[in-house]
């Protein structure tokens, strides 16, 4: 079953919840009105297709840009004209109001013939994290890098934006959040203080609430709120009764 969200509300929004109730491939999880939804609810419902009313493009234009890495957006407005923009936006499809059934189903086999194609923001993120990713790297959403995870050393919450630093010591800013990082990262990055999460197999020493990443001089705090689970992490690879400093 293919998940879809909706954002906004009125009675061309609700014709087309209608529509995806009765398509035998598709499920409403949820929806949002005209308010600013809220980013951290949407990713928790971890919707594969968003359908979003176009009057609500710009002020959630952010929201959308850090969703579009996971999951395909479908602009619905009464102007035909908003087409262009929408396609421009990154959207993979576009519906004027009123959506009749027959241009719900051309949209539904697009989204049908992409998920069959695996097409990466139409499969449902795995237990064990993505192994690599988009990343927003300007305010607008419009340039995006693809990201290893198996590459991150350590991401650091730096203000409104965050820092990945790799392996081999490039770093790279986005606009995305730690809290979305640590929804869809593999379970070997970890986060570790409510500033830090960062790449366990790549610990080469713990001195007390401090730990040191291989290749990088930096010292990590170690949150008391996360000591626990890094803990059990440590332990995992820890021989006998002892604690090892090594990883």
């Amino acid at each position: 079953m293919i998940k879809c969200y909706f954002i906004g509300e009125g009675s061309d929004i609700d014709d087309v919840k209608k529509l995806v109730e009765k398509h035998p491939f598709a499920e409403l999880i949820d929806d949002h009105g005209t308010g600013q939804p809220v980013l951290e609810e949407i990713f928790a419902k971890k919707p594969q297709v968003l359908f979003v009313d176009f009057a609500m493009r710009k002020t959630i234009k952010k929201v959308l840009a850090r969703l579009m890495q996971f999951s395909a957006i479908i602009y619905m407005s009464v102007t035909p004209s908003d087409a262009f923009e929408a396609f421009e936006d990154g959207a993979i499809d576009y519906m004027s109001y009123p959506v009749r059934s027959k241009r719900f189903e051309v949209c539904m086999s697009k989204i049908v013939r992409l998920s069959l194609n695996r097409t990466s923001f139409l499969q449902e993120v795995p237990e064990h994290g993505l192994d690599s990713f988009f990343i927003n790297v300007d305010a607008k959403g419009k340039t995006e890098l693809l990201i290893n995870s198996n590459e991150i050393l350590m991401i650091e919450a730096i203000e409104n934006h965050i820092l990945l630093t790799m392996v081999e010591g490039r770093k790279h800013i986005c606009f995305n959040t730690m809290k979305e990082m640590e929804e869809y990262l593999p379970n070997y990055l970890i986060r570790v203080h409510k500033s830090f999460i960062i790449n366990y197999r790549k610990v080469s020493e713990v001195k007390g609430p401090l730990l040191t990443l291989k290749g990088n001089t930096q010292k990590i705090p170690i949150g008391v709120t996360y000591r626990k689970a890094f803990t059990e992490k440590k332990n995992e690879m820890t021989i006998g009764k002892k604690n090892v400093k090594r990883f």
